[in-house]
């Protein structure tokens, strides 16, 4: 366990060597995610020739300094074949995913945050035309997760490995690590099944849960597990809900507020 991370300061994922092999490719939307993923295209040099969004959303201008153009139009008359990165959730917006692969000019479309999407499609890939990109962007750039910080803290990391007392678990998170430096591939599918996007933080073979359940959520997000924990059971003693970032903590207060009114009912 450990010993064969290398170095991750340099290199360059896997989908996006792929991706920047390519030629033509552009930026398909201009809200807020879009332009995350036009951060991680710059923050690995990626270059982007322009913006293409739907008319009823085009302004005119540029975005973050790229020229926006009407798609519709966009694809009249287009002779060249380009390549699309998502600024969209592909899955949540499939109908606009569909009718841009009807596009013959479209060689393919880029899916920045990989990891994500293959867990939210039940780990099954997509259309063929869809590059499902294996840059753990979320953590390596979000959180700053690199080789550093990793030997920095390797004695918090140990003793999180050593209270483990499974295998599944032990080798969940050697994958996930792995993932993140050596940055090749998608090594976590090798562990993930059908079920666990239910299921992942509740497998029934580890996790037994009662009515006396005393629940510790350290990184509670918008409050997703205390659903799914609330999904396992009806009784129970305490959950205490931990969330640093402030943006996260309004909406898991909220969440919390509708769900203790909800059991207060029930």
């Amino acid at each position: 366990m450990f010993g064969d991370y290398r170095e991750n300061a340099g290199k360059i994922p896997e989908g996006i060597k792929r991706l920047s092999s390519e030629k033509n490719i552009y930026l398909y939307g201009n809200a807020r995610y879009a332009k995350e993923m036009l951060e991680v295209l710059d923050g690995f040099q990626v270059r982007v020739k322009g913006v293409l969004v739907s008319e009823k959303y085009w302004e005119k201008g540029e975005f973050c300094h790229l020229t926006m153009y009407k798609a519709e139009r966009f694809f009249d008359g287009l002779q060249e074949e380009i390549v699309l990165v998502a600024g969209f959730n592909i899955l949540v917006h499939s109908e606009l995913t569909n009718t841009l692969l009807a596009q013959d000019q479209v060689k393919a479309i880029y899916v920045l945050n990989g990891c994500q999407m293959l867990w939210q499609n039940g780990f099954k890939f997509p259309d063929s035309r869809i590059v499902l990109v294996d840059n753990y962007y979320e953590t390596l750039i979000k959180r700053d997760l690199n080789y550093a910080y990793f030997k920095e803290n390797l004695p918090m990391f140990w003793q999180t490995y050593r209270w483990m007392t499974d295998d599944v678990s032990k080798r969940t998170m050697d994958a996930y690590l792995r993932g993140h430096f050596e940055l090749a591939g998608f090594p976590m599918k090798e562990l993930w099944e059908t079920d666990d996007v239910e299921k992942q933080y509740f497998p029934e073979d580890i996790v037994h849960l009662t009515d006396r359940e005393v629940f510790v959520d350290c990184g509670a997000y918008t409050g997703d597990t205390l659903e799914s924990f609330l999904k396992k059971v009806h009784n129970f003693k305490r959950y205490y809900a931990m969330e640093p970032d402030q943006r996260r903590f309004k909406e898991l207060s909220s969440k919390l507020t509708r769900c203790a009114t909800s059991i207060e009912k029930s």
